[in-house]
């Protein structure tokens, strides 16, 4: 793991939320499709076809994928927790910037520091999270 990992988050967050949601519609939809229609007629017996099973058992293969991809980013916010915020809020402005997706000026009202402040030590905190990520 490493800072563009950090730099990342919320791009990689957005795309695997996204793809999570499209991939249960389709799933849903894929039911739907299967299922039978009740019309009052009578009808033989609804089996579902080995080529819908292939096609649930691909969704939750995809779906598997996704959510492991989510266990590495959670290991991102893992590494933040280790950070001290002792004596700058190192932790704190890597959060509010990176994972909760403030701007630089949002971040410096949040931690209590300077703009210039805060752009100084952005980079110091993440050279802090890169010796952090190298270090366990």
């Amino acid at each position: 793991m490493t800072r563009d990992d950090l730099i990342s988050y919320r791009r990689n967050q957005q795309w695997i939320n996204d793809a999570i949601k499209r991939y249960k519609t389709q799933k849903e939809l894929a039911y739907s499709i299967s299922s039978p229609s009740l019309d009052g007629m009578p009808k033989a017996q609804n089996k579902p076809s080995d080529a819908f099973e292939k096609l649930l058992d691909c969704y939750d293969e995809i779906l598997e994928k996704l959510y492991l991809q989510q266990k590495e980013q959670n290991k991102i916010i893992t590494k933040l927790m280790e950070m001290k915020d002792e004596p700058k809020p190192y932790r704190s402005l890597l959060t509010h910037y990176y994972i909760d997706g403030l701007s630089l000026e949002e971040t410096s009202v949040k931690i209590n520091y300077s703009y210039q402040k805060t752009s100084t030590m952005k980079n110091t905190a993440l050279n802090k999270f890169d010796e952090l990520c190298k270090s366990g």
